[in-house]
């Protein structure tokens, strides 16, 4: 779908994340890097993050990996260990890689 918005991932992800640092500074508020994990994940693993019906929503490992960022954010969290949380049908090894992600995401 890229093609048909005349854009690759990169420079819709470059551009996303400029906005959400002018709002985030306008509106003085934090940003959730929920995108910022995703790249990384995506990037690092090629690891399936969006459904195949549209490619625009996420899906369960998606749905995971923007979880835990906000969980981290919000809580304070230091440690994968602190998310105890896997979902049905996803390993242990993605669940980890997952959360390891999301920690290393500022």
């Amino acid at each position: 779908r890229f093609k048909e918005l005349k854009t690759t991932q990169k420079k819709m992800y470059k551009k996303l994340r400029k906005n959400y640092k002018s709002l985030s500074k306008r509106y003085d508020s934090q940003i959730l890097p929920s995108g910022d994990a995703f790249h990384k994940a995506h990037k690092r693993n090629k690891i399936n993050l969006w459904t195949e019906k549209d490619r625009f929503h996420a899906n369960t490992n998606g749905c995971f990996l923007a979880g835990c960022v906000w969980f981290t954010k919000l809580f304070g969290v230091h440690s994968p260990e602190e998310i105890s949380f896997v979902p049905e049908n996803m390993s242990v090894e993605t669940a980890d890689y997952l959360k390891s992600i999301a920690l290393k995401t500022k």
